[in-house]
């Protein structure tokens, strides 16, 4: 049986993000404080995406 997880949680720069989605197979990853506290954008973890390799929507 197939399982959909979502990872959260401890994520300090952007390299987890493109680790995460590189490395296992998880649909989607949540951000908390990185937002918050203005350490990064959404736009800064799609180009790295989109840099490594990722289809992501602009």
């Amino acid at each position: 049986m197939d399982v959909p997880v979502t990872a959260f949680g401890g994520a300090g720069n952007i390299q987890y993000f493109v680790d995460l989605f590189t490395k296992t197979n998880v649909p989607g990853a949540l951000v908390g404080a990185l937002f918050h506290n203005k350490v990064l954008t959404i736009k800064d973890i799609k180009k790295a995406l989109h840099e490594s390799g990722f289809v992501v929507r602009q």
